[in-house]
């Protein structure tokens, strides 16, 4: 849901950085994941640190995606393109 994130943040002016466990790894033997958090903030300097590392990259609006509103929201949409992700990482 990070992308959903991101393209109400960039409609909004704001920045998304994203974190997905760049530094830590999944044991699927013990059922632990890594969880994917978004942060957003009106610019790079409000991230601090967070703007330093390389663990939480910008994550851009996808431009095919319709960006939520109050009015819009897709949440069928948005598991299966995570569904799809993980399928295709799983594949490779």
């Amino acid at each position: 849901m990070c992308r959903e994130v991101a393209g109400i943040a960039q409609a909004n002016n704001a920045i998304t950085r994203y974190y997905q466990g760049g530094d830590v790894q999944a044991n699927e033997r013990e059922m632990t994941s890594i969880p994917m958090v978004a942060a957003v903030a009106r610019s790079d300097e409000d991230f601090g640190v967070l703007a330093k590392s390389k663990f939480w990259p910008i994550l851009n609006r996808d431009p095919s995606q319709r960006v939520w509103t109050d009015d819009y929201s897709n949440v069928p949409g948005a598991l299966l393109r995570k569904w799809k992700e993980k399928s295709t990482i799983k594949a490779e």
